[in-house]
C-alpha cells in the first residue's frame, strides 16, 4: 500500500495478496469484521478518507487456517433436536477479510473457493489410510493383502469399539503402486489443491504385524497392547517408508506437489531410522496437555515437563529433515465457554516459526467464533505477524465491537487474561486448560457481576446488547465447566453450577444466541456429579 500524491496505490504479487491490501487499507479506514455475518461488520461513515501509512507487508504463515462447523448450531433453547444450518458464506468472507487463507469444516476437507475469496490452501486433510485412500468397503474383496495381517488374517476393521477402520500394509508393493496412481489422478482433477494426506487412522486401530511390515519398524517397539487395546507406539518409520516412495514417485510429475503426513498418535514421536523426502510436509498434532496445550502461561521456548516433550519431539523431526506444519487444537468439548488463551496461543504461533520454521497452522479450532472471536483474531494476527502485541489486538477490537462499554470490556478480559497467565494449577496432576480451571471461583464471580453491570449500561443498543449478551453467555459457560469438573462437589459448587446452567439458557432465550450442539445438549436438563456424603 502506497501513498501517492493524488493516488493510493494498492498491489499483491497474487490475487490473494491484493485482496489482503485492500482490506487491510479498509482496515486502516475503520472497517472490521469481528464476527461471521452482518452483525460483525463495522464500517464508518464519513466522506473523507483517514490519514494511510505506506505498507510493504508479507505473512509469516503461508497457511492460516480456521474451522468452520457447518450445521453444528441450535438456535433456542426449548429442548428440540435438529440442525439449523450456518451461512458458510459468512465463515469464508470472515476468515478473508481477517487475511486467513484456509477455511476447514466438517472434519475433513478444504475447499479452493477461488482468489476472490482469498482462499489459497485447498487439499485434503483426514485421516486417510482405510478411508481416501483403500476404503476396505471397496478394496478389501479384491485386494485383501492391502490390509494388516493379525494373529495371520487379514483384519480390515478394528474389534475394539467404536469400530474403527484398522490400518493398511503398508509394505505391500501392490497398495504403494496403487496409492501413486491415486494421488497422480486426485491432482490431475484438483490442480489448485497443495498436498495428499498420507495419515493413518485414528485410534484404537490395529496395524499389520506381518514381516514385511515389522522389517521396516525400529527395534523395541512394544506390541503388548495392541491387539487388547489398539495401542501400539512408533509406526512413525514404516509409515514414512511408506510416504517417501509415494513422495519421491508423485514429484517425478508434479514436483509442486506435497504429501501430508501426521506427527499425531502412533506417530507422533519422531522416526529413528527414516529421513524425510524434501516434498513431505509433517503435521504435527501434540494432544498434551489433554487438548494440544502447555501450560497457559508458560512459554514454549521456557523449561517445563510438558513443552520439553514437545521440544525434543520436533527435534527430532527436524533432525529427520521435517517441514513441520501445526495442527491447533482448542476446547472441543466446551466450545461457549470463553477462551481467554492469548498469550499461550501467540507464543505457540512465534516460537513454532523461529525455532522451527513452521509454516502453515491449520487445526480444529471448534469453539464458538461469536462468544471467543477476540483469541481467532489474536491468532489470525499474529500468523500474519509473529511479532503482533496480543493486548494491542485486544484493546482494538473492544474500542470497535463495544462502544460506550469498551473500557469495562477491555478491564474485564485484562482480568481474565492475567489470571489464565498467572496459573499454577497445570502443575496439579490431571490438569487440562478444557477444565477450565485456571481462573478462580470468586474472580469469575466478581466480573461475572460486572459483565451485568455493562448490560444495564448500554440503554436501547440491541446491537451492543446482543454483543455483550455472548460476552455473557461465554462467562457463564466457563463457571458452567469449572463447577462440573471440580475435584470436590459440593453443595455450594453445585449452586453456583446451576445458576450459571440457567443464566446461560436464559441468554439465548432473550437474544436468541446461537451455540454449538454439545453445549446445547448439556442444557437439556442439569444434572451435577454426586456430592460425598459428609457434605
Amino acid at each position: 500500500i502506497a501513498r501517492e500524491e493524488e493516488s493510493i496505490d494498492i498491489a499483491g504479487t497474487s490475487d490473494e495478496g491484493t485482496l489482503y491490501a485492500v482490506y487491510d487499507f479498509l482496515k486502516q479506514q475503520g472497517c472490521r469484521w469481528v464476527v461471521p455475518g452482518a452483525e460483525g461488520e463495522i464500517i464508518p461513515q464519513r466522506r473523507v478518507l483517514l490519514p494511510i501509512s505506506d505498507r510493504l507487508e508479507n505473512p509469516d504463515y503461508d497457511v492460516r487456517g480456521v474451522e468452520a462447523m457447518a450445521q453444528d448450531y441450535f438456535l433456542r433453547p426449548g429442548g428440540e433436536r435438529g440442525w439449523v444450518a450456518i451461512n458458510l458464506d459468512d465463515y469464508f468472507d470472515w476468515a478473508m477479510r481477517n487475511r486467513m487463507n484456509g477455511i476447514r469444516f466438517q472434519g475433513i476437507k478444504s475447499y479452493d473457493f477461488g482468489v476472490h475469496r482469498g482462499h489459497g490452501w485447498p487439499q485434503l486433510s483426514n485421516h486417510s489410510y482405510n478411508d481416501t485412500i483403500a476404503p476396505h468397503r471397496l478394496y478389501f474383496e479384491e485386494h485383501p493383502d492391502w490390509y494388516p495381517l493379525v494373529d495371520g488374517k487379514r483384519m480390515p476393521q478394528c474389534h475394539l469399539p467404536p469400530g474403527f477402520p484398522n490400518q493398511l500394509c503398508v509394505s505391500n508393493q501392490g497398495l504403494r503402486d496403487y496409492t501413486v496412481e491415486l494421488v497422480l489422478e486426485y491432482f490431475k482433477q484438483n490442480p489448485s489443491a497443495k498436498a495428499f494426506p498420507l495419515v493413518p487412522m485414528d485410534g484404537p486401530s490395529l496395524w499389520c504385524e506381518c514381516s514385511d511390515c515389522k522389517a521396516l519398524d525400529p527395534p523395541g517397539i512394544d506390541w503388548s497392547r495392541h491387539k487388547s487395546e489398539g495401542h501400539v507406539e512408533e509406526m512413525t518409520d514404516r509409515s514414512l517408508d511408506y510416504a517417501n516412495e509415494i513422495s519421491s514417485r508423485v514429484s517425478e510429475v508434479c514436483p509442486d506437489k506435497r504429501i501430508l503426513v501426521q506427527a499425531y498418535g502412533y506417530t507422533l514421536k519422531p522416526p529413528r531410522r527414516e529421513k524425510l523426502h524434501p516434498n513431505i510436509l509433517v503435521r504435527y498434532a501434540n494432544l498434551s496437555g489433554a487438548r494440544g496445550r502447555g501450560p497457559l502461561g508458560v512459554s514454549m521456548a521456557k523449561e517445563n515437563p510438558i513443552w520439553d516433550v514437545w521440544r525434543n519431539q520436533l527435534d527430532g523431526w527436524s533432525e529427520a529433515g521435517a517441514r513441520i506444519t501445526y495442527y491447533n487444537y482448542m476446547d472441543f468439548w466446551h466450545p461457549d465457554a470463553s477462551l481467554f488463551w492469548f498469550y499461550s496461543t501467540s507464543d505457540m504461533i512465534r516460537c513454532l516459526h523461529r525455532f522451527y520454521n513452521c509454516r502453515a497452522w491449520f487445526g480444529e479450532t471448534e469453539p464458538n467464533k461469536r462468544v471467543s472471536f477476540m483469541l481467532y483474531h489474536v491468532m489470525a494476527e499474529t500468523l500474519w505477524d509473529v511479532d503482533a502485541e496480543y493486548m494491542a489486538i485486544v484493546r482494538d477490537l473492544c474500542d470497535h465491537y463495544y462502544g460506550g462499554v469498551s473500557d469495562a470490556m477491555y478491564d474485564y478480559t485484562v482480568s481474565m487474561e492475567k489470571a489464565i497467565r498467572e496459573s499454577l494449577l497445570w502443575q496439579e496432576e490431571g490438569w487440562s486448560p478444557i477444565y477450565h480451571q485456571d481462573i478462580p471461583m470468586n474472580l469469575l464471580q466478581e466480573k461475572r457481576l460486572q459483565l451485568r453491570e455493562m448490560a444495564a449500561q448500554i440503554g436501547d443498543d440491541p446491537v451492543l446488547a446482543r454483543r455483550i449478551a455472548y460476552a455473557r453467555l461465554g462467562h457463564a459457560q466457563i463457571i458452567f465447566v469449572q463447577t462440573q469438573k471440580t475435584k470436590t462437589p459440593s453443595k455450594k459448587s453445585r449452586a453456583i453450577s446451576r445458576e450459571a446452567f440457567e443464566e446461560t439458557n436464559a441468554l439465548r432465550a432473550e437474544y436468541n444466541l446461537v451455540i454449538k450442539r454439545l453445549s446445547a445438549d448439556r442444557l437439556g436438563s442439569f444434572s451435577y456429579p454426586k456430592i460425598s456424603a459428609e457434605e
